[in-house]
């Protein structure tokens, strides 16, 4: 299931949290268009430091569920703590459509 509804063209942050908030680790993910082709191989995630917390960010380029899939490299050969998310891409985001909504509700100013 997708995290949220996000915005075509518009970059999206992803995270990924050591276990034991470890540091210094490398950690990478790879992305999927919604055909399950690869988009990015190996993208370079950037610790917040000392924190175990590792960000990165792409910027979708059609719309549908895009799969990321992020990693610990160990070494050339071995990967560790796969995780995978799913990022439902579309024409709005959430925040968008629920500025729009408050808009609406709320009640013109009388004068």
């Amino acid at each position: 299931m997708a995290d949220n509804l996000y915005k075509l063209g518009e970059p999206i942050e992803i995270g990924y949290q050591a276990p034991n908030a470890e540091s210094d680790l490398v950690v990478k993910a790879d992305i999927y268009k919604p055909d399950k082709t690869l988009y990015s191989l190996g993208n370079l995630l950037i610790e917040i430091p000392n924190t175990g917390t590792y960000r990165g960010v792409f910027t979708p380029i059609e719309e549908g569920t895009w799969q990321v899939v992020m990693y610990v490299e160990v070494d050339s050969f071995t990967t560790d703590g796969q995780i995978t998310k799913a990022y439902s891409v579309g024409k709005h985001n959430i925040h968008s459509i629920g500025e729009m909504v408050s808009r609406l509700d709320t009640p013109p100013m009388a004068f």
